[in-house]
């Protein structure tokens, strides 16, 4: 299978295995102290290593095995190898390895996402990807406030919080008016912020939100893609979001599992402040 990077892949010769094995396990060592689980602590090496471009785009990562010697468990590597690739970070091919993928960040001006450890300023970094995107049919929103007589494009999304735990989205949209969404490859809707597509390609800027929030168990299919107990008292947050004259465009429904992170609410959305600006 080839790669949709464009850089080509490259392989890491012995020496330099051997030298990002000893800077992992010193990283991985220095953060003992912290009550993260070992697979976190280990991804976070990893990112911090490929955040500070000492592995290049294309580079092939030791491997599972080969991550054992940090000092871990082969469960463990392998789950922080599986946080790499929920993300997007990292490409693996069968019988090759496991490579760094280039053009891959966090998601920018974060609407719904914005969570921070207790006690910390600093919001956690926020990777999507595409779970799947289908056409819905006119049922799909009873009671949303967004009406469709033709349908929705729908797309699901499973949400990393900086590799502590995953949140499910779907997002339903009109399909009179963003039908084009379905024919787009899978690829333009990798990694970015949806509300910002919307407005640069359909002219959709979404310009407010109503949200609500309450306790809801997880249903048991979500619960699987997120890591949680089937039915577990999670979050539900439910956001109507509307364009100019205050058109509805978007209906997204927000899957939250037990956390201690805390969760952002309310405050100016980005797409006000950018049209307070342009007036």
């Amino acid at each position: 299978m080839n790669s949709p990077d464009p850089v080509p892949l490259v392989t890491r010769a012995a020496g330099d295995t051997a030298r990002l094995l000893a800077q992992l396990t010193a990283a991985f060592a220095a953060s003992a102290s912290s009550r993260l689980p070992k697979h976190v602590r280990l991804h976070e090496a990893l990112v911090r290593e490929i955040d500070a471009g000492r592995v290049a785009p294309g580079t092939r990562l030791p491997g599972e095995r080969e991550l054992c010697a940090v000092g871990v468990s082969l469960g463990t590597a392998q789950k922080a190898l599986g946080l790499l690739a929920t993300q997007g970070r990292i490409i693996r091919e069968h019988g090759r390895g496991t490579f760094v993928r280039a053009g891959r960040g966090p998601l920018s001006d974060l609407w719904h996402f914005r969570f921070r450890e207790p006690g910390s300023a600093a919001l956690l970094p926020v990777f999507a990807t595409v779970l799947e995107r289908d056409r819905a049919g006119a049922d799909a929103a009873p009671g949303a406030g967004l009406p469709s007589a033709s349908g929705y494009v729908r797309i699901r999304r499973l949400v990393d919080i900086g590799g502590r735990f995953r949140c499910w989205s779907e997002m339903l949209l009109p399909l009179e008016r963003f039908g084009g969404l379905l024919t787009r490859p899978k690829q333009d809707l990798e990694g970015i912020n949806l509300k910002q597509l919307l407005a640069h390609d359909f002219n959709a800027p979404t310009l407010a939100t109503r949200q609500t929030v309450l306790t809801a168990g997880i249903p048991p299919a979500v619960a699987d893609l997120i890591g949680a107990a089937p039915q577990a008292p999670g979050l539900l947050l439910q956001i109507l979001g509307t364009s100019h004259g205050g058109e509805p465009i978007t209906f997204q429904r927000i899957r939250v599992p037990p956390t201690a992170c805390e969760l952002e609410l309310g405050g100016e959305s980005p797409g006000a402040a950018t049209a307070a600006a342009a007036a």
